[in-house]
């Protein structure tokens, strides 16, 4: 199948979309531009899944199921039209090439893998992917993942220098504690 101009896609969902003065649409919100945008959107993609495409979108702005059935037959026929305009008759538009002549096809594919949803990929990592995962993101060397917890400035009045300050004191003060009973037990011992 072909893919019109986008004037042509434009044209075809004005007709179902718009009432007849051409500018107010036939539901609240669905405007001029609003055709343009699905009428650049339909030819980027291709006239391949209308339905898919397009559908979700009306359905935001409240159409109803023959509404957008309605669209859909609509651009498919326009898509339809401008097929048997290019071949000179109703053949199958399969093998043409697309206009910079390199014999390719005419651009969008479909991929057929379906959806992918991170957060569901997320949830069943093995353990090496998980591995994987922290030493990526440099959590495996006892490093704090960093996060997106907002601070307030006034919840602690300590610097890092400070707490670091104060650590290294107390890991002094622990050195100085062992040698004081590494003497004392040695005395003992005599």
């Amino acid at each position: 199948m072909s893919i019109p101009s986008e004037e042509q896609l434009s044209e075809a969902l004005s007709k179902v979309l718009l009432q007849d003065d051409g500018e107010t649409g036939i539901v609240d919100g669905i405007d001029e531009d609003i055709i343009s945008y699905l009428a650049g959107m339909l030819h980027e993609s291709g006239c391949e899944d209308v339905q898919d495409s397009i559908g979700p979108f009306l359905e935001g702005y409240g159409c109803e199921e023959d509404l957008i059935q309605s669209c859909t037959d609509a651009v498919m026929d326009c898509a339809n039209n401008s097929a048997k305009s290019a071949n000179g008759g109703d053949h199958d538009v399969r093998g043409t090439s697309n206009d910079s002549g390199n014999g390719g096809g005419s651009g969008a594919v479909k991929l057929k893998q379906g959806i992918v949803s991170m957060s569901s990929a997320l949830t069943d990592q093995s353990e090496a992917e998980m591995d994987a995962n922290r030493y990526m993101w440099g959590q495996d060397n006892k490093i704090a993942a960093m996060t997106n917890q907002q601070k307030d400035a006034h919840d602690t009045t300590v610097s890092a220098k400070d707490k670091r300050k104060a650590r290294k004191e107390l890991e002094a003060a622990r050195r100085e504690y062992e040698s004081k009973m590494a003497f004392l037990q040695a005395e003992e011992e005599q």
